[in-house]
């Protein structure tokens, strides 16, 4: 353990100061969001978050407290006794009471507790450690002294433990010091952790190495689940049944809510188990602690700490995160990225690169993936540096984020609280109405609170919570017999308000192998005087690159084909690959593995033979065959006697790989180093995109017309990759510690690999469901922006027919400006303003033939004829840009453009005019994807959908409202939902299964209030005349009616078709108020009707005088009789009229557990109506004097009272909402238009703004020389060879010509 004194420093901007610290917020955003606000305080102690993308650890404020004994031992139990008990209930609840009416706040000398207010809202107190006694023991006397002056204090937040820094004045996360280069790792860690001191330090302060959750008790979990609200409520309705003697339906409540508590326990217990389980992990490893690797020492994996190092064990998981010293490894990483293909691993080179954890995941091992093989590289083990253990590890973030879930924020739920409160104060209002009654019928205090606790439990049911999550339930289950599965249940519903789909390109739309289309290489030539470099014939089949004979045994053969731009190709071909065997299958990137595949060459990864000073990874060789062998060149004559430099025989013609330099998403390529094992010669190969390849590339070995060439096979949708090579004059040794920056510069371009990325059968069939559906699609891909556009074409995310601006980022000396250019034509514009195409192009457009004369707003009229009748009060009012027809043009941007627009404030409203119009994004990093879809939630103000392959996508997945893996895994933590079904299908299954749960959460919350609200009527009236529903008849209203409806009304399956609607996210609106209120005065006035309507039959009665003592008697009245019969055929009703079919959900006889229980229910309250028999009269205690006719009057009176309900929901609320929704639009009209003004003002007061870049001397020299290369023209199939010819020399035959144009 290091000093106290001496702790790792991070980079300033990683610190998190709290006088300063400043929630970041969207650039763009309408509304701000609510930010958390700290406590006011004059002892806030200073600090570093352990990650501040982190939320569920971000901390935002700590405090120091002390206890103060005074509040504790005086004003506590005060209040307590004051308040019967609840005012602990309120200190367990709410963590900000407890630091209130406990503590004391007081600096860091004297505190032995933190309060922590975290980023989102939440608050903890936890326990100062000063844990000298347990290090005290390892020091020597100077390092005791002062540890007694400045102790060593940790405390523990969500399982990341912090430390204070005395030299930085601040609780730092306890974090091993890896942040440095490459070299400085190798020859400070390589040896471990050699002395049991070091190790014990080590250990106490990393701790174990195991991620153990904890699990609480059965006692605490119970007491816990027992004091959550909801149950403490029901406690409470049922305390006050069983006092008013509703002792049947008391005990039914009970056996209810004591299983549900106990299933909830067990589910809970058994989640707890299964997240341990998971977590969980040990085994066996072997542990240098002698600094000799030959001299390992076996332990359990619970006892490794930071520092140590270990061998890499083969077909076991990782139990930490380590750094791969020596050897390679194929892992598989499925359970983080969701991506079944294994990795390669290699081992951290000797170069003063400083190691990034996330950055540098080629050399790093992640605890929770699985070690399928090792390699070791000569003799040497497969070591590994642990780096962090337990819970700081990347499995350990992961295990945080199930136990720590980000809080939801869905507006449902908020608004369904809200209306809670309502009908609590409803119940008041209402027990006030009842209040002169229950006095003047001489009724004593106790029983007027009785009677007022019993409306409060009528108006607010407990069932509601449980009711509202039926539909999700059915959903999930639904999803997982299509294998979707869905790790975080809330998301279902916020999936239904998905109106943006945001998709990789590579994997998701179109298949995950490419298939090599063909080759374009180089070939040299004398043009105008000067050799340059050209592109050669177009070929399928890069083996016409190989010779027909073995070329390298002659000198003249060596002289003509050894450094031919051709031969180098097909070694670079070859070589530049990150592929291995595993089980005798090539595995890699299937990019790579069908490149190498097309060379016909060996991939040889025996290495054991090799100099012992020279361990490379694996070589490749051409295959020769005995006819290579004997067939020699016609002049061989003339060179039989020599012999090559090494004199090697034939078979020494092969390409060692000596050094890998892994795919960057950043840098947008890799390279190899590798030695030419027949002359010794070293030379990196480097494969990456055209675009980057080129700025690499020196100027003079690009042919001219490369970006001609590069746009032809980009346009036609095919993939196309770079090649380069460059000598390099070095050894083995040099060859382990040379940059990458030197490997990749100053290059030689050698040509293209085309591939061809086939669309997945579905794709655009979904895509076309999509667009009819009026939901956005985007494309964000990592490839090139011509070859996505054509994708797009392809699948219809753009239309096949519109012209496409391209927005990208020109460089003019060392600035970057941004600009725009057509596809198709350079005399159309983009205004750089207003991205709106000038006049040239709608005159050109209104004369293209097959051009639609319709307008805009004729299509937009017709279209929302079809709208309007689906339109209900769930139908979302919402109405979004792209919803409208499409305009004539589409947008494509690059991501170096769209960071630029991102880094300048002022560029704001330009940025949101891309936000709003752009449907591809290309040359997109990961970190672009996730930068896109937060932007997209901000400013188009609607839940965006994210759908990729849960690899590079992670983040983008994760920040989604809906993100999407297709991974073979059956549950990715990568996404909040993972599909088996490997291609876009999937999204709509989600999209209508998320519409259909959250139309359901609407219905269930609409049919509890209306259920409520009938029983409140009910109630309220009854107790007017001092009567009220009986037990039994509590308990069929509850048991066998709210029951059976509420549990079946979810199991409605999704509508067939995904519609244009979408519902809505909000139950405070116009339409829903007037849907229930509408509803709850319909069914009160029928019941009051029926209420004085008995009164006028002959057999009616006077309900006898209340008994404030006994309240019992008086229950059994004609009022009661004619209501609670009334209110059976209201609840059915209700039940019908709220369950909604299209758009969302199937109709309602489909669902056919429903549907019976109606008829079941329906049927049984026609015969309690209509049959006199004893035994209902006595079980409900109904009045046996009721006429047949007054019985058949109720049926027609219930049956008006259906028509009514039902002809009113469906009827009157669609002409309510499509009233509410034209005016909503026509504000909406307004702001826009005010908008698009402010918007308008902003960009003319925008000032061109460049961005300064260091370009160095090297990379300027080849920007200037390449200047004016970059064509706006767009170059058709018929004049290929016209490019060509002006350059030289014929570049594309005709079968080529004829080949494209057939594949197009």
């Amino acid at each position: 353990m290091q000093d106290n004194k001496k702790h790792y420093i991070p980079r300033e901007d990683e610190f998190s100061d709290p006088e300063d610290n400043q929630q970041r917020s969207p650039l763009i955003t309408k509304k701000h969001e609510k930010q958390t606000s700290k406590i006011a305080s004059n002892y806030e102690i200073r600090f570093q978050n352990f990650n501040e993308d982190e939320e569920a650890t971000k901390i935002y404020q700590i405090v120091g407290l002390e206890t103060s004994y005074f509040k504790c031992c005086i004003v506590v139990p005060i209040l307590t006794i004051c308040t019967a008990l609840f005012f602990l209930l309120f200190l367990y609840w709410y963590p900000s009471l407890r630091r209130r009416f406990f503590y004391n706040q007081c600096s860091l000398n004297q505190a032995k507790f933190l309060f922590i207010l975290g980023a989102l809202g939440h608050m903890e107190i936890v326990n100062i450690q000063n844990r000298n006694e347990e290090i005290f023991d390892y020091l020597d006397s100077k390092d005791k002294s002062a540890y007694e002056i400045s102790p060593f204090l940790t405390f523990t937040y969500r399982f990341i433990q912090f430390q204070y820094d005395y030299l930085n004045d601040k609780f730092v996360p306890i974090v091993f010091d890896f942040k440095m280069p490459f070299a400085s790792i190798h020859s400070k860690y390589s040896a471990g952790v050699q002395t049991e001191g070091d190790y014990k330090m080590q250990l106490i302060k990393y701790g174990k190495c195991n991620i153990e959750v904890p699990i609480k008790s059965v006692p605490r979990l119970l007491i816990e689940e027992v004091l959550n609200p909801f149950y403490l409520f029901q406690i409470f309705s049922m305390a006050l049944w069983y006092w008013d003697g509703y002792a049947a339906y008391a005990t039914c409540i009970l056996i209810i809510s004591v299983t549900s508590a106990v299933t909830s326990l067990v589910e809970t217990l058994r989640n707890l188990r299964s997240i341990k389980k998971m977590a969980y992990y040990s085994c066996p490893v072997n542990v240098m602690r002698s600094g000799n690797e030959q001299e390992l020492i076996q332990t359990s994996s619970e006892d490794l700490v930071p520092g140590d190092v270990i061998e890499i064990p083969e077909m076991s998981s990782m139990p930490c995160d380590l750094i791969l010293l020596t050897g390679s490894c194929i892992v598989n990483e499925s359970m983080l990225t969701g991506e079944s293909i294994p990795v390669i691993k290699n081992q951290l080179p000797f170069t003063n690169d400083v190691y990034d954890v996330d950055q540098d995941s080629k050399y790093t091992l992640y605890g929770g993936t699985k070690v399928i093989q090792t390699r070791k590289l000569g003799k040497q083990r497969v070591l590994g540096l642990v780096i962090r253990t337990a819970f700081v590890t990347t499995k350990g973030n992961l295990v945080r984020d199930i136990l720590y879930p980000k809080p939801n924020k869905f507006k449902f739920y908020q608004d369904s609280l809200k209306f809670i409160l309502v009908m609590g104060i409803l119940a008041i209002l209402g027990f006030l109405g009842t209040l002169p009654f229950m006095i003047a019928q001489n009724y004593d205090a106790a029983a007027i609170i009785d009677r007022s606790l019993d409306l409060i439990t009528i108006t607010v049911p407990p069932a509601l919570p449980a009711a509202m999550t039926v539909g999700t339930v059915f959903a999930i289950n639904r999803l997982k017999n299509k294998k979707i599965f869905c790790i975080s249940p809330p998301r279902v519903n916020v999936s239904g308000r998905v109106n943006l789909m945001v998709f990789d390109k590579t994997g998701t739309l179109t298949e995950d192998g490419l298939q090599v289309f063909g080759y374009r290489g180089v070939d040299k030539a004398v043009i105008h005087n000067k050799q340059s470099n050209v592109f050669g014939q177009f070929t399928p089949d890069c083996k016409i690159f190989q010779p027909n004979r073995a070329w390298w045994n002659d000198r003249l053969d060596k002289e003509e084909f050894g450094n031919d731009p051709k031969t180098l190709f097909l070694e670079s071909l070859a070589s530049c690959h990150s592929i291995t065997y595993v089980n005798g299958e090539l595995i890699g990137d299937p990019l790579d593995v069908k490149m190498f595949q097309a060379t016909g060459w060996i991939l040889d990864e025996k290495t054991d033979d090799a100099n012992a000073d020279e361990l490379i990874l694996a070589q490749v060789r051409p295959e020769i065959s005995p006819a290579l062998q004997k067939n020699i060149r016609a002049d061989s004559m003339l060179s039989a006697s020599d012999i090559s430099q090494n004199g090697k025989d034939s078979s020494s013609y092969s390409i060692a790989l000596i050094r890998r330099f892994d795919f960057s998403s950043k840098l947008q390529r890799m390279s190899v180093i590798v030695k030419n094992m027949h002359d010794g010669e070293f030379r990196s190969y480097i494969k990456g995109s055209p675009e980057r390849i080129r700025e690499l590339c020196n100027a003079s070995t690009l042919p001219e017309n490369f970006d001609e060439i590069l746009q032809i096979y980009t346009e036609c949708g095919y993939r196309v990759l770079a090649l380069a090579t460059k000598p390099l004059n070095l050894n083995f040794l040099k060859a382990q510690k040379i940059t990458r920056d030197e490997v990749e510069s100053d290059i030689q371009f050698l040509g293209f690999l085309i591939m061809q990325n086939k669309l997945k059968p579905v794709t655009t069939s979904i895509i076309q469901i999509l667009n009819q559906a009026k939901i956005r699609t985007i494309m964000a891909t990592g490839d090139n922006v011509l070859t996505a556009i054509s994708v797009g074409r392809e699948c219809n995310i753009i239309d096949g027919e519109s012209e496409v601006f391209l927005g990208d980022v020109r460089r003019d000396g060392d600035t970057e400006q941004l600009f725009w250019k057509s596809t198709k034509s350079n005399r159309h514009e983009l205004q750089p303003k207003t991205l709106v195409p000038n006049q040239q192009f709608f005159q050109d457009e209104s004369q293209r033939p097959g051009h639609s004369h319709i307008t805009g707003h004729e299509k937009y009229e017709s279209s929302r004829q079809d709208e309007e009748e689906s339109v209900n009060d769930i139908v979302s009012l919402d109405d979004f840009p792209w919803q409208h027809p499409p305009e004539d043009y589409s947008i494509a941007i690059t991501g170096k453009a769209f960071n630029l627009l991102i880094q300048d404030p002022s560029q704001k409203a330009i940025l949101q005019q891309v936000l709003l119009k752009a449907q591809i994004y290309a040359r997109m990093q990961p970190d672009d994807k996730a930068k896109l879809v937060e932007q997209l939630q901000s400013y188009c103000k609607t839940e965006v959908g994210m759908c990729g392959d849960g690899a590079n996508d992670c983040g983008a997945l994760k920040t989604a409202d809906m993100g999407i893996s297709l991974s073979e895994a059956e549950a990715s933590i990568a996404a909040p939902f993972t599909s088996q079904i490997q291609d876009i299908s999937s999204v709509v299954i989600v999209l209508r299964e998320g519409r259909c749960a959250l139309t359901t959460s609407f219905q269930m919350f609409k049919f509890i209030e209306l259920y409520s609200m009938i029983q409140f009527v009910n109630v309220t009236y009854l107790y007017i005349i001092g009567s009220n529903l009986t037990d039994y008849q509590f308990l069929y209203i509850d048991l066998f009616i709210l029951v059976p409806l509420s549990m079946f009304m979810g199991q409605t399956a999704p509508y067939k078709h995904l519609t244009p609607h979408l519902p809505s996210g909000a139950l405070i609106s116009l339409p829903v108020l007037v849907s229930v209120l509408g509803s709850v005065v319909i069914q009160a006035t029928f019941q009051i009707f029926m209420f004085y309507f008995v009164a006028w039959w002959s057999f009616y009665q006077q309900p006898p005088k209340p008994d404030p003592h006994d309240p019992d008697k008086s229950m059994s009245c004609f009022e009661n009789t004619s209501m609670f019969l009334t209110s059976l055929y209201q609840y059915l009703v209700v039940a019908m009229a709220f369950s909604i079919s299209k758009p969302f959900r199937q109709p309602i006889y489909t669902n056919l557990w429903f549907t019976i229980s109606l008829l079941i229910l329906f049927v049984f309250s026609v015969y309690i109506t209509l049959a006199s028999d004893s035994w209902i009269e006595t079980i409900f205690e109904l009045k046996e004097a009721v006429t047949m006719e007054f019985r058949l009057s109720l049926l027609v009176v219930a049956f008006i009272n259906g028509i009514c309900t039902y002809f009113y929901e469906k009827i009157a609320i669609w002409y309510i909402s499509l009233w509410w929704k034209n005016k909503k639009e026509k504000k909406r009209q307004e702001e826009q238009k005010k908008e698009m003004e402010f918007n308008q003002q902003q960009i003319e007061n925008i000032q061109p703004k460049s961005y300064a870049v260091k370009v160095d001397e090297q990379q300027q020299r080849r920007i200037s020389n390449h200047s004016g290369t970059q064509s706006n023209h767009t170059f058709k199939f018929n004049n290929i060879n016209d490019i060509a010819s002006n350059n030289g020399r014929q570049a594309v035959d005709s079968s080529h010509d004829e080949k494209l144009s057939n594949d197009q």
